[in-house]
């Protein structure tokens, strides 16, 4: 019964589309390092660099982006995110093999930025989805069930790009069906932004 209670509550499935959604742009991070020694001819110190610096971006896309959510809604930082995200993950992919090495870790730090802050702010939209408090935890386990489901399935899209497409083509696809997603999961924000705020008129409106 618990269960149904959670199938039939449309938002459950909006949440549980975003963070699929925004947990593939996370994932795609992991072949920041591969990418940047192939297409860029960068060497694995300087690609390495790079993508460390990403993961010191943890604490400000985490908390500065849960500060700005706060402040301009949690929906519309989350959504803006995603559409970055994808714009920063098309850039790098396209941009010339010339790219100077600054302006490459300016992008990949924005990236980070934008990607530590969709995982800050999934989980905070659920607040106003109406879960009833005795199934929360339950609603919790369901949407991580279907969000996290890119665990099973990403690496081998990954590893078929790059497979059947050697050198950097493989991960210019592969960024480009992230990018993809990303947008996906804007849309689904954008969604997800107009129900609650509908449901908040309603309650005001009572």
């Amino acid at each position: 019964i618990d269960i149904k209670t959670l199938l039939s509550i449309k938002e459950v499935w909006l949440v549980a589309g975003i963070i699929f959604c925004g947990y593939q742009v996370f994932w795609s991070t992991y072949s920041f390092s591969g990418f940047l020694q192939v297409h860029f001819n960068l060497s694995a110190v300087a690609a390495g660099f790079i993508t460390v610096a990403k993961l010191w971006m943890r604490p400000i896309g985490g908390i500065g982006g849960g500060i700005i959510g706060d402040k301009f809604g949690n929906t519309k930082v989350l959504g803006i995110c995603l559409v970055g995200s994808a714009c920063g993950l098309l850039i790098m992919s396209f941009l010339p093999a010339l790219g100077t090495v600054v302006f490459l870790l300016i992008i990949v730090l924005l990236i980070g930025v934008m990607t530590y802050t969709i995982r800050a702010l999934y989980w905070v939209i659920l607040d106003g989805c109406d879960i009833p408090i005795y199934i929360t935890g339950l609603g919790i386990g369901l949407i991580s069930v279907i969000g996290y489901l890119p665990d099973v399935f990403v690496p081998l899209i990954n590893g078929y790009f790059l497979g059947t497409y050697p050198g950097s083509t493989g991960f210019v696809y592969f960024f480009t069906y992230i990018a993809a997603v990303s947008l996906i999961g804007s849309l689904i924000t954008a969604y997800l932004h107009v129900c609650l705020k509908r449901k908040q008129a309603k309650k005001l409106g009572k």
